[in-house]
């Protein structure tokens, strides 16, 4: 208590310890635990005693600053992330005008040490001297707060945790085919914010925050390892620690993995047919991207820090951007409704495309997955998808076959829902992905609403839906095609219910130059409400739901247009 003198003592005792661990510039240099342990709220006082774990407690151990300072770390803030996502664009601008591979590379290289000095002089800004190099400081010996002032990678949606950019790994990027065009992938080191939102006010000074509660919580910890009172052996083991139960989730969700396919060889009961589908997978789509962020956290030298992760993004130049963010913000809304109907996702998936310039941006890669065409071409004789899920999750009756087809199902609900209420065309196989568990995933919405390929409106189905699809659902008459038909028809009533909030994400758009609007003679959200079918009841659009499933499956001009396709462009029908 406040009035106890060996807890005044203790307690004095304890901020002399904290004042001969501080460094010169004011920082004290914490374990990893302590890291890990700040994150959540270690014991709990219940807001008795002078160690009170409050955001008062947390404020008066901040670093008071002016407000003229304030302005200017958030100047700082913005203007480096404006110069990281503009340098970026840039290079695969710039790469166009060069020739060779050799050349280019050596282009990008320069351009990525750019980048990294950039993230790594803001990761050192707050202890780094004007005297010294910037060259002399390793990134090998930052701390997790200092990690946490660097810029931060915008999270597909704002309400979620945003990204720290830590590094470009310069022997990773590649560089891809295109005739005019020259994008280029780069792979990411990241962090794990400690904010809940890219919308928190003090995301400029995420690290002033952690800093004070970090060492809030190394009082409080080291108080009650001193108490008397029985206290749990790590405040890392039994503290509400979000970044800590995020590494345990990680760690589960691969043991999960691992049991998963042990089962699946024990349905099987056959060691070649599954040595022959680890090695489709391998073919098919490499090593997964759980291995390769392990495999890399291990050697970086911020792979320690808890919440680490690895983000692959395509910079591209010369593309206007802004129709394929409004098209993911459409795909998000749909998500969205899904999930608060308790229809879950629906097999929706979200990634980010953000916008730099009027024809520069960068979009993020989606992991574990591969084009339906790409699929077709790296499988020597490939027969059929169906052909390709016995394969790889085994024969008929085997579980992981069942769960790969429900996933397929899912997203075939999913994105014929969004497809078809966005008028989405030019759904050919370049354009479908599918994942290593079997989800499809569509990418590429330069056609919806009110433009089509060649303006001709060639696809005439709601949405696509081939006989390739309908094998892998077991046949018209099955469990399965009825559990894609259920989710269809469910999914369009919890659109139908919340039409009002589709439209007015619609409606936003209305009056722009976005090449999906038209030429604005005829509004695309009186179009798009008459999808909805508000004057006909839950029975009748139920009746309609399935009218457009009997509708789509086999059209013909999608198997025209898919024929097209493979005879202009190449891509597999």
């Amino acid at each position: 208590g406040r009035g106890n003198s060996t807890g005044s003592k203790r307690s004095s005792g304890l901020r002399n310890m904290l004042r001969d661990s501080t460094s010169e510039t004011g920082k004290r240099t914490l374990s990893l635990e302590s890291y890990r342990s700040a994150l959540g709220n270690g014991p709990s006082s219940e807001g008795h005693g002078p160690l009170h774990d409050s955001v008062e407690h947390i404020a008066s151990g901040m670093t008071h600053i002016s407000l003229d300072e304030n302005s200017a770390r958030r100047k700082s803030y913005v203007e480096d992330s404006v110069q990281f996502a503009t340098i970026l664009s840039a290079a695969s601008d710039d790469l166009r005008q060069l020739q060779s591979d050799e050349e280019r590379r050596g282009y990008l290289e320069k351009r990525i040490h750019s980048l990294n000095r950039l993230l790594l002089k803001r990761i050192v800004s707050g202890r780094q001297r004007a005297a010294e190099r910037l060259d002399q400081v390793k990134p090998i010996s930052v701390s997790y707060p200092d990690c946490q002032r660097t810029i931060h990678f915008p999270s597909t949606s704002g309400n979620e945790k945003p990204l720290r950019i830590l590094h470009i790994l310069t022997d990773k990027f590649q560089l891809l085919q295109s005739r005019e065009r020259a994008p280029v992938v780069v792979w990411m080191e990241c962090l794990e914010s400690t904010l809940d939102s890219c919308y928190d006010q003090n995301i400029y000074r995420e690290d002033e925050f952690l800093t004070a509660r970090m060492q809030n919580t190394e009082l409080i910890r080291m108080n009650a390892e001193t108490s008397s009172e029985q206290t749990p052996e790590s405040p890392v083991a039994d503290g509400n620690n979000g970044l800590r139960a995020g590494r345990e989730e990680s760690i589960e969700t691969s043991a999960v993995c691992q049991n998963g396919a042990l089962a699946v060889g024990h349905v099987r009961g056959d060691e070649d047919a599954e040595s022959s589908a680890t090695a489709l997978r391998a073919l098919v789509f490499g090593k997964s991207w759980e291995i390769e962020q392990s495999e890399i956290g291990r050697v970086s030298p911020f792979g320690v820090f808890p919440g680490y992760r690895l983000v692959r993004v395509i910079s591209k130049a010369g593309d206007d951007l802004r129709q394929e963010v409004f098209a993911l913000q459409f795909v998000r809304c749909f998500k969205n409704i899904f999930i608060e109907e308790r229809l879950g996702s629906l097999g929706l998936t979200d990634y980010l495309v953000q916008c730099v310039t009027a024809d520069s941006g960068i979009v993020e890669v989606v992991p574990d997955c591969i084009s339906i065409h790409s699929l077709k071409t790296k499988i020597s004789g490939f027969t059929s998808l169906w052909d390709y899920f016995v394969k790889l999750y085994g024969g008929l009756g085997s579980k992981s076959l069942e769960k790969a087809q429900m996933r397929f199902a899912e997203s075939l609900a999913g994105y014929s829902l969004v497809c078809y209420f966005g008028s989405i065309s030019d759904r050919h196989n370049g354009n479908i992905l599918i994942t290593a568990d079997g989800a499809l995933v569509h990418v590429d919405f330069g056609y919806m609403f009110a433009t089509s390929p060649g303006a001709i409106e060639f696809e005439q189905a709601p949405f696509k839906f081939t006989a390739e699809y309908v094998k892998v659902l077991n046949g018209s008459s099955s469990q399965c095609y009825a559990y894609f038909a259920n989710l269809f028809v469910d999914g369009f009533l919890a659109a139908r219910q919340h039409c009002e909030r589709i439209l007015s994400l619609v409606q936003c758009i209305e009056g722009t130059n976005l090449p999906c609007v038209g030429d604005g003679e005829e509004s695309i959200s009186d179009s798009l409400r008459e999808k909805f079918c508000l004057g006909k009841s839950d029975e009748q659009c139920k009746r309609v739901a399935m009218e457009l499933i009997e509708s789509s499956r086999e059209h013909w001009t999608t198997v025209k247009y898919d024929e097209y396709q493979f005879v202009t462009n190449g891509y597999m029908k």
